[in-house]
């Protein structure tokens, strides 16, 4: 399934907020749609889901040394607000 067919997300974001140089944490990144995109501007991303199978299928498609995926469920992990400068949540509940 293709939820961007325009390719407009990488703009869009890029007009709400520059990701140049930061460290990204993204919540709920799923099978990585988005990561591949963050991590080409972003100094790091860090994705975190809590579908193990989902993040397994991120590793494997997108290979970015900026880029480390973790099965995490962000209303229970312990905050760490020094080590991001921006948090990215789209299309997730």
């Amino acid at each position: 399934m293709r939820i961007d067919v325009t390719n407009a997300e990488p703009e869009v974001i890029a007009r709400m907020a520059d990701l140049s140089g930061l460290r990204v944490l993204e919540v709920g990144g799923g099978e990585g749609r988005m990561t591949a995109m963050l991590a080409e501007v972003a100094e790091r991303v860090v994705s975190i889901d809590t579908d193990a199978e989902a993040v397994a299928m991120a590793r494997s498609a997108v290979r970015s040394p900026n880029v480390e995926f973790s099965v995490a469920d962000i209303c229970t992990m312990e905050p760490r607000p020094s080590t991001v400068d921006a948090v990215v949540l789209a299309l997730s509940l």
